[in-house]
């Protein structure tokens, strides 16, 4: 957080007086503070109560949901398509949350691990790019419909390395 906040102090030290940027500083510190404290609680949770506990998955809060998918089981390292969900408009327990194991459309489902993954504008789904392969790596992007539980698969161009920048 100290270089955050000397970050933060050195963009604004141009246009407010040393007590007013203070206060900014402080005001946009806490809700960062509170972020990573959220994210922290999330990733404990996630591994420890989760029905398929998961490594190297990426999560998103999609409408009131927070999704984690893919990843790899901690218990046999295989590459997963699935998916684990908490509802948080409904009340639950930190020591045991309400995790749900989702399946969804397993014959389109990506299997999937350190990839990203980012909701649609409408948030009523969202999109997962990731690669696998080593050197003869295979690249794919997909989008999950949230509300009817589907998997789209997306083209994406065929290449072997990322073109260097000319």
């Amino acid at each position: 957080m100290a270089t955050l906040r000397h970050y933060i102090s050195s963009v604004y030290k141009d246009c407010l007086t040393s007590d007013l940027r203070e206060n900014q500083i402080r005001m946009l510190l806490q809700p960062i503070a509170r972020i990573f404290i959220f994210l922290g609680a999330l990733t404990t949770g996630t591994q420890v109560n989760a029905v398929n506990p998961r490594a190297g998955a990426r999560a998103l809060l999609l409408g009131k949901t927070i999704w984690v998918y893919g990843g790899f089981s901690t218990s046999s390292t295989s590459t997963l398509n699935t998916a684990a969900t908490l509802d948080v408009s409904v009340p639950w327990s930190v020591a045991n949350p309400a995790w749900t194991e989702r399946a969804d459309d397993l014959s389109v489902a990506p299997f999937s691990q350190l990839g990203t993954m980012f909701p649609t504008v409408n948030q009523t789904g969202f999109y997962l790019s990731d690669q696998s392969g080593g050197f003869n790596k295979t690249y794919g992007m997909a989008k999950f419909d949230a509300v009817n539980y589907k998997w789209t698969t997306l083209p994406v161009a065929t290449f072997s390395t990322i073109p260097p920048r000319s």
